[in-house]
């Protein structure tokens, strides 16, 4: 018994972002913007920053870890993780 291949899914195109009515980005705009992701992935956090692996204790697909490289003051207990709006906050 032999197999097909399987058929090729169509995906549909991604709708831009900006209306076209927008004008287009600047050169210095996506060179700054590329400069600034660059920056943010190749960035080296110390261990002894990281206060928290997960602030969301998984309840996220992607962890969110807690950071502090201003000072020394821990992660606060009383801190709980919404993923929505708190209203009056």
């Amino acid at each position: 018994m032999t197999t097909s291949p399987p058929a090729a899914i169509k995906i549909p195109p991604i709708p831009s972002f900006f209306p076209p009515s927008l004008p287009p980005l600047s050169q210095e705009f996506k060179t700054a913007k590329g400069k600034r992701k660059k920056d943010l992935t190749q960035r080296t956090i110390h261990p002894s920053h990281i206060l928290l692996d997960d602030i969301t204790l998984g309840r996220e697909a992607i962890p969110i870890p807690a950071i502090n490289e201003g000072d020394s003051q821990p992660f606060p207990e009383d801190c709980i993780y919404v993923n929505k709006p708190v209203p009056g906050t």
